[in-house]
């Protein structure tokens, strides 16, 4: 997508004085034409993320939030031009605007007759285009060779951008909405759907709808009323196939169950116009880099009440995406290759934590600790198996066929799902993929036999968007669309986001593809089990969930958490320098880069969470300099070339904020280097102010190489996608108002990391053959960059084993039990800070073993001088066990006579002498 990144140059445009464009009382702003200044907040435009030139979006200012509309505007000549008003297109920004969801006069794309330039187009004035008239910004017919034809000024590809009516004269917006607006959102305009078994219903009376009765019981009930027709329209829903539809007659209401969030709610516009402001935490390698599973239970806990909040308000009105009781997280895939587009979404590269992660996620959103028998929110655990590859080697993820040995299933891409399954989830989520040969969504042994049969699990199994559809389309696995609904439902996966189980296909497959009644009446009923034991089939007044209101969402408790989170997400690689923290009377410093101002990579690329707004870096930074009299914040801006070195050089340190979405759903990455304009843009740096100057600040949820700046540039911050409070939180570590404890997440891999191994290659283990350095820290051989867990304080830490250690030899059964062992921590700096503690086991006797592996983690918080016993199990979780070696088919077992060592440290050290034993008979 080409973006708005720049201030425009305008062809032939006149160089007259700035017009301010008439006002008849409508947003209460002006445009105008002004000189250019990079640091104006007037002058700093964005195309709303997601967009492509052509196609119709809205145009807004980066810092007011206020977009560019057409309506009711006109110049002294009698020309219709367009204030900066309240967002209405999508409204992520503004809250209530009042207008329609979709807002043509905020509806703007660039004709690409030209690259660049290129002419910016009204989608609601047809032919009508932009230009800058005598220095005033007016519609015209469009003309590619007339002054409408706009050029990027700054030349950097990064919003937000000065839009120029030449070299000079800039578009400006005076006046208008304040920054932020977060207006309450007015009274719901909704009739209550009735639900069954509420009081009044006909219903209330059957036995699905007594709560003395198990909830088998009930559903049983429920789908035994149902005739065969009514059956097959319940096992569809979500984005591919619009909101499942009601039963009437049993009081059971049409319902959507797609709703999704992982670092907050996503699609919380409710309404025509009405935007419910949820806060938004760091991407989830953030949360993951905080190790601090307390914080990210917290996170679960605020997103489960936030999300009933907003299903109070819908009054059972889930029509559109979002406000169901069932939301589709965590996201919990290893990521095994830096170059796979979901790595920022999926925790890490490590099965524990990833595990861990999901455990603590599912039992915090679900309600795990408030002691209520409802399920808060349903928790959906994804995307099951072996699912890591979006777009590499000729493969879509609708086409690929992941080919995984029985030992690196059971190693690599099961353990989170086992440890998931332990925390009850309600859900699971099949994968677009092939494992073996066979799409994972109609694997009879996968989902019945692994997850049902063997790990216990009783929720429903639901497919990702359209993957059902896969299995005939792309995969070619059965040859038609009933065919695959018949072995979708056989081979457990009981619900259909998409359209492939609707009630044509089931009748046909009931008819000639060996689909039964029975085999419905199967998955319906874990379908209705989920929606009883969230509560919809309980009389209100018996769930305290529905007491929940809008204003339990954004509150200032909520805040402060997002705040807290993203200063705990920041990683500090290097240090070499002393410059950070800041504290240096008169101190000057700048920052340039192309994510400094942008807010939109810390909604870790996608547009659709919902907070009331966010604090880009430039902001914090900025905010965070006004209260330090001693230092002053000489220019932030977001170019990518240094403009005025002489300028440049004049601050003390120099941030350079590089990085940005790379990577996402849909899209792999063929190289894991930093774009080339950055690069430039870091030499150009270096050059103007040396490199002891240089703060690099690298803003990313995948993994970036970074070799060429390792040991070059002394001060290097791995910042993360860092959500609505990125920018202060950033702020908060360099100023040193809290030190960084952030680890890394994934191995940071040289460059050359990507001509190793192919993407599309699922092995894990080093090959001589291939030429294979292995993948993450587990059985990568090479040398990383930097490491897995690694990360600096602002101080010191020692560290021992505390007590008296565990017996030198460890029998099976206490093994399988868990192994405690305390370490003494001590703060020997000036600061105090958190820090996570690690700890890794490696069985020594095996050459084909893991190189190590993350066992427990805990974080702990210390003051300057003091100290902390902090007591590691290696079974805090169910279904792990630390001390299993896997064979080639796949089975783990503790091995008699193993011998294994337990070390505190990083994913690639021990910070001191590890505590070795060997594995007896019982």
């Amino acid at each position: 997508m080409a973006m708005l990144a720049m201030a425009l140059a305008v062809a032939g445009a006149a160089q007259n004085a700035a017009t301010t464009l008439l006002n008849d009382g409508v947003g209460g702003g002006s445009l105008t034409m002004a000189a250019c200044s990079a640091t104006d907040p007037n002058q700093q435009w964005k195309l709303r993320s997601g967009a492509s030139w052509g196609e119709p979006n809205d145009v807004y200012n980066a810092v007011k939030k206020t977009c560019l509309d057409v309506s009711d505007w006109k110049t002294a000549d009698g020309t219709p031009v367009g204030p900066w008003q309240c967002c209405c297109l999508h409204a992520p920004y503004c809250g209530h605007c009042g207008a329609p969801t979709r807002n043509y006069n905020q509806a703007f794309g660039l004709d690409n007759r030209t690259n660049p330039p290129r002419i910016i187009t009204s989608a609601q004035m047809g032919a009508k285009c932009l230009v800058v008239n005598n220095g005033a910004v007016v519609t015209k017919e469009c003309d590619a060779a007339a002054a409408g034809v706009w050029l990027s000024y700054q030349q950097s590809e990064t919003p937000p951008i000065r839009l120029s009516g030449n070299t000079s004269l800039c578009l400006s917006s005076v006046g208008g909405p304040p920054p932020h607006p977060s207006p309450s959102p007015p009274p719901p305009p909704y009739t209550p759907v009735q639900q069954a078994c509420a009081a009044g219903s006909n219903t209330t009376g059957l036995p699905f709808c007594n709560t003395s009765l198990p909830t088998a019981a009930r559903v049983a009930d429920l789908v035994a009323r149902m005739t065969l027709g009514e059956k097959v329209t319940q096992l569809i829903g979500g984005i591919g196939a619009g909101v499942t539809p009601g039963v009437p007659r049993l009081g059971l209401p049409p319902y959507q169950y797609h709703s999704e969030g992982l670092h907050g709610l996503r699609d919380c516009q409710v309404g025509v116009g009405i935007q419910l402001n949820s806060t938004m935490f760091p991407q989830v390698t953030a949360m993951a880099a905080t190790g601090n599973l307390s914080l990210i239970r917290a996170m679960a806990v605020n997103m489960g009440t936030e999300a009933r909040a907003v299903n109070n308000y819908l009054k059972g009105n889930t029509r559109g995406i979002g406000g169901g009781l069932d939301y589709w997280g965590p996201t919990m895939n290893v990521c095994r290759d830096p170059r796979w587009g979901r790595c920022q979404e999926s925790v890490s590269e490590d099965p524990f934590l990833n595990g861990a992660y999901a455990a603590t996620f599912v039992q915090g959103i679900q309600g795990a600790d408030d002691g209520v028998a409802t399920v808060k929110i349903a928790a959906t655990c994804k995307h099951f198996y072996g699912y890591s590859l979006e777009s590499s080697d000729g493969f879509s993820r609708h086409t690929f066929n992941a080919k995984i040995t029985p030992k690196d299933l059971s190693e690599t891409y099961l353990p989170a799902f086992a440890m998931c399954l332990a925390a009850k989830p309600e859900e699971i989520m099949c994968s677009y993929n092939e494992v073996n040969g066979v799409p994972t969504c109609l694997d009879h042994a996968a989902q019945n036999g692994y997850l049902r049969e063997t790990m216990g699990f009783d929720g429903l199994i639901v497919s990702d968007c359209d993957s059902i559809k896969d299995a005939y389309a792309t995969h070619h696995y059965v040859q038609s669309a009933s065919a695959a609904a018949a072995e979708g439902i056989k081979g457990g996966c009981d619900l259909d986001c998409g359209p492939t189980y609707k009630a044509k296909n089931l009748l046909e497959a009931i008819s000639s593809n060996g689909l039964n009644e029975t085999d419905i009446d199967v998955a319906l009923g874990r379908v209705m089990r989920m929606r009883m034991r969230v509560g919809m089939f309980d009389p209100p007044s018996s769930v305290p969930y529905t007491q929940i209101g809008i204003d339990a969402m954004d509150t200032p408790h909520a805040r402060a958490l997002a705040v807290s989170a993203a200063e705990q997400s920041v990683v500090l690689l290097d240090n070499a320098a002393g410059v950070l923290p800041l504290r240096s009377a008169g101190l000057k410093i700048a920052m340039i880069g192309p994510v400094s101002t942008d807010t939109e990579v810390l909604r870790g690329g996608v547009s659709d969470y919902c907070p009331a707004n966010i604090v880009s870096l430039c902001e914090g930074l900025s905010a965070r300099a006004a209260k330090a009299n001693s230092v002053e914040l000489l220019f932030c801006n977001s170019t990518t070339t240094v403009e005025n070195p002489a300028a440049l050089a004049e601050a003390d340190v120099v941030f350079v904020a590089v990085g940005g979405t790379l990577g996402h759903e849909a899209q792999d990455r063929v190289n894991i280097s930093l774009p080339s304009d950055q690069q430039g843009l870091i030499a150009e740096v270096v050059q103007a102010v040396g490199a002891s100057k240089v703060v690099l600040v690298v803003v990313n949820g995948n993994p970036v190489a970074l070799d060429g700046y390792a040991g070059v540039i002394p001060t290097i911050v791995e910042a993360m996608e860092g959500g609505q409070a990125g920018g202060t939180g950033l702020a908060s570590v360099l100023f040193g108002d809290v030190s960084p404890s952030g680890i890394l997440p994934f191995t940071i891999y040289p460059d050359s990391f990507v001509t190793k191994v192919s993407m599309s290659d699922m092995s894990m283990r080093a090959n001589s053959t291939t030429g294979s350095p292995g993948r993450t820290y587990r059985f990568y051989v090479d040398k990383p960059v930097y490491p897995f867990g690694f990360g600096l304080h602002y101080t010191n830490f020692t560290a021992e084993w505390s007590g008296s250690l565990p017996s030198t030899t460890q029998s099976t059964t206490a093994l399988r039990s868990g192994l405690n062992i305390t370490v003494a921590l001590k703060n020997v700096g000036n600061m105090g800070s958190g820090k996570v503690v690690q700890l890794y086991a490696r069985r020594g006797d095996d050459p084909s073993a893991p190189l190590r592996s993350l066992v427990a983690i805990d974080k702990v918080f210390v003051e300057a001088g003091g100290s902390v016993q902090v007591t590691l199990s290696t079974a805090a979780f169910d279904n792990t066990c630390a001390f299993c070696s896997v064979g080639s088919d796949g089975v783990a077992a503790v091995a008699i006579g193993s011998e294994w060592s337990v070390s505190v440290g990083d994913g690639a050290r021990d910070f001191f002498p590890a505590f070795n034993f060997t594995v007896s008979a019982n």
